[in-house]
């Protein structure tokens, strides 16, 4: 009898511990299912709402751009920026990048803007004057500050002065300190016109990297040197001997005014000293 009672008492212990163990692991697998209901809660919550899709704005389209004032501005140049912002709303923050395009144009000092309610958009644009013409590469506007600014054809210089020098390219001319060099060449150029030398009879103005600035004149091809030192007095001193040389003016080669008290005109035989 012993031996049947401990063999149920065994029976029912280990039968007990196996209970316990399945109610156990049930337990867990709970556990761990309730946990990843929960961490898909979170992710989904953390997902970033979709946005609403932002209404149409109906107001009034841009039909057509217009410029006036211009004269210089080259109008291919106009119409790629034209075709950038030709389906834009009439009203809208594009229209300052607009006029920041229209004013990266070289020539374009400022650019104005005037709408209607029709869809019409108007560009007033007042352009950099340009004062003379500089031959580097091709021949070149130039504006006060002898920036070149503009390309141009030979076939349509008018009656600017022209300047030139030692400089092969537009980088070459920056490189080189060469708006510095002509901005002085522009004041010289003034001065002669300030000493009533006639504008109409001047050519050219050349820097030479040794002899200074040149004038070349019209009906000559007899150069003026001036140099690059006391140009308003050296000036002066030439536009006063201008009528006494006059006369010589097929025979003479050179005229030398880099001199502070003389103005040498060389013939094409001799030398004469006023």
């Amino acid at each position: 009898m012993k031996t049947k009672f401990t063999a149920v008492l065994l029976i029912f212990f280990f039968g007990f511990n196996a209970l316990a163990v399945e109610k156990s692991k049930l337990k867990s697998t709970a556990k761990k299912s309730q946990t990843k209901a929960s961490s898909k809660k979170k992710t989904e919550n953390n997902k970033p709402k979709s946005q609403p899709k932002p209404e149409r704005d109906t107001g009034p389209q841009v039909k057509k751009f217009e410029f006036v004032g211009i004269k210089r501005t080259p109008q291919e140049e106009l119409k790629k920026i034209s075709a950038k912002y030709i389906q834009n709303q009439l009203y809208g923050p594009w229209t300052d990048k607009m006029i920041q395009d229209i004013q990266s144009i070289p020539i374009v000092r400022e650019a104005h803007l005037i709408r209607d309610m029709t869809g019409n958009i108007t560009f007033e644009i007042t352009e950099r004057e340009p004062v003379a013409y500089l031959y580097l590469d091709k021949y070149y506007w130039m504006d006060e500050q002898a920036k070149a600014i503009q390309v141009i054809s030979s076939n349509t210089l008018e009656n600017n002065i022209f300047f030139s020098g030692p400089w092969k390219s537009p980088s070459d001319y920056e490189k080189k300190n060469g708006p510095v060099i002509v901005a002085e060449g522009i004041r010289f150029y003034s001065q002669l016109l300030a000493n009533d030398f006639p504008e109409k009879k001047i050519s050219e103005v050349h820097f030479d990297v040794n002899l200074g600035w040149i004038m070349y004149r019209v009906g000559s091809r007899a150069p003026v040197v001036f140099g690059t030192q006391n140009l308003p007095a050296k000036i002066e001193r030439f536009v006063e001997v201008v009528p006494q040389i006059t006369p010589m003016e097929t025979i003479i080669s050179r005229i030398d005014a880099d001199f502070n008290d003389r103005v040498v005109v060389k013939l094409q035989d001799q030398e004469v000293k006023k």
